[in-house]
């Protein structure tokens, strides 16, 4: 493709890298190539799985985990991004080939993706949901937010390991302490930055999140974002150029 096609604000964005999950072969070297020439992309590489990309000698460092839906289940993607977080947890995730239905958005977006995108929508529009992922941006209509968090509440009633509790009264079970943290969560703020705000060791900080996450019964950070969404209202995106 070329980049004439995107807006100004995206032709302007900084370059970032990309981890592309897919399994169908022919669909995933097309997209690394039109990825390659589109002059947005720092570095693109491939893998069948973030366990297989874990176990390489050589490999990057992503700013977007892009995955296929049609190619893996739900559990797969949730254990995808809980695996990337480990090794780096401020990549972000963006579900591309999402089937065109009712409501069909809400639940990539609710198992911790920052976008996605539709099935068979132009690479223009994926190229833009890579930009604002990697960018931190994930903007929801109020009637998206709302589909995202009825999947939540699914999720997290079908998941035979939630905690006794978990649901819409859980955040009344935090601490003071985390739910400052979720409030930093919240805001899209790292690790380390939220280390930096409080004055508290980064290994300090990822106990609080682990904890977090449990006492709500969520996989991912991008999960707190939205299910703390509900009680404040989306917190505001970054545009591009104060990322510059």
């Amino acid at each position: 493709m070329e980049t004439a096609l995107l807006s100004e604000e995206y032709q302007s964005a900084p370059r970032f890298s990309v981890l592309l999950l897919d399994r169908d072969g022919r669909r995933c070297r097309d997209r690394l190539t039109a990825l390659a020439k589109s002059g947005h992309i720092g570095e693109a590489e491939a893998a069948e799985s973030v366990e297989t990309w874990l176990h390489r000698e050589q490999r990057g460092d992503p700013n977007v985990l892009l995955v296929s839906a049609d190619t893996f289940s739900d559990q797969e993607i949730a254990d995808a991004i809980t695996s990337l977080e480990q090794v780096h947890p401020e990549t972000r995730l963006v579900v591309a080939d999402v089937p065109d239905e009712g409501g069909s958005e809400g639940r990539p977006v609710a198992l911790g993706a920052w976008a996605c995108v539709l099935e068979g929508a132009p690479f223009v529009e994926l190229l833009e949901s890579l930009s604002r992922a990697a960018n931190g941006q994930a903007t929801l209509s109020g009637e998206r937010l709302g589909q995202v968090i009825l999947h939540l509440q699914e999720l997290i009633r079908l998941r035979p390991s939630a905690p006794p509790g978990s649901g819409p009264l859980a955040p009344l079970r935090l601490t003071p302490r985390e739910r400052e943290i979720l409030g930093l969560m919240a805001n899209r703020l790292s690790n380390r930055e939220i280390a930096a705000e409080l004055c508290l060791e980064t290994g300090t900080v990822k106990n609080h999140v682990h904890s977090v996450l449990k006492k709500l019964g969520l996989q991912t950070r991008q999960q707190a974002v939205y299910y703390r969404s509900r009680e404040v209202g989306p917190p505001p995106s970054p545009s591009l150029e104060a990322q510059r």
